[in-house]
């Protein structure tokens, strides 16, 4: 059977009547093992004087580049924000000093490089580590799966519902998918095995990464008269 055979086609005899639909709701997730990392980090450079912190900011900024240059094999792609100057205030306003910062994200797709490669860049000069965000490169066919799953989900709660309530569904009307950025990419060991959502429990992750899917689906729907069979 396809994935996407949402409509149940029936022919209605004359028993059939009162029309209508309901919606049903349905949830996909999709297992797998993640093959990029995106690590943010920055430099941040406090003091009281700007020349003293611009040039103390910029000799980071040139320590940071070389060591991102030796390592320029291990990085798939690089961001460097511009730097960024503020007035910063300390002891309710008596003490003040200006900051330099700037932010940076690289992407690797080696996870053993990665604690050789926060190593480098904290001797060269990196003050502060913003996270690290994991994902796969294959993010598009696997929200695909994910949508599969919801959809197939919601269409086995609709047949279920059908079946105990004496209807027959007669197709589906409508359909919306409910997604978010959160929701492409997110650790979801705490929630393994959750009967929320549908996926194949066979399939258990080394990871504990995942991508989902929620989905509303309105069926229609005929009951029969009371009498019918």
């Amino acid at each position: 059977m396809p994935y996407l055979a949402l409509t149940i086609a029936l022919f209605l005899g004359a028993s059939l009547a009162h029309a209508s639909d309901f919606v049903m709701t349905g949830q996909g997730r999709v297992f797998y093992e993640p093959d990029a990392f995106d690590l943010s980090f920055g430099i941040v450079t406090d003091d009281p004087e700007i020349a003293a912190c611009r040039d103390a900011h910029l000799a980071a900024v040139r320590a940071v580049s070389a060591c991102l240059e030796e390592h320029r094999a291990a990085i798939s792609s690089l961001r460097q924000d511009a730097a960024r100057l503020e007035t910063v205030f300390r002891n309710q306003e008596r003490d003040r000093f200006l900051r330099f910062t700037t932010q940076y994200t690289i992407r690797v797709t080696d996870p053993d490089i990665l604690l050789e490669l926060q190593h480098a860049l904290i001797a060269s000069g990196v003050t502060d580590f913003y996270g690290i965000d994991f994902f796969s490169q294959s993010l598009p066919a696997l929200q695909d799966q994910a949508r599969r799953a919801a959809i197939r989900d919601a269409q086995a709660k609709a047949l279920l519902a059908a079946e105990e309530l004496g209807w027959t569904l007669t197709g589906a009307t409508h359909i919306a998918f409910v997604e978010n950025e959160y929701a492409k990419s997110q650790r979801a060991s705490a929630s393994y095995g959750s009967r929320a959502y549908a996926y194949d429990v066979d399939a258990r992750p080394d990871q504990t990464t995942a991508v989902t899917s929620t989905v509303t689906v309105t069926f229609a729907f005929a009951s029969n008269p009371p009498g019918d069979g």
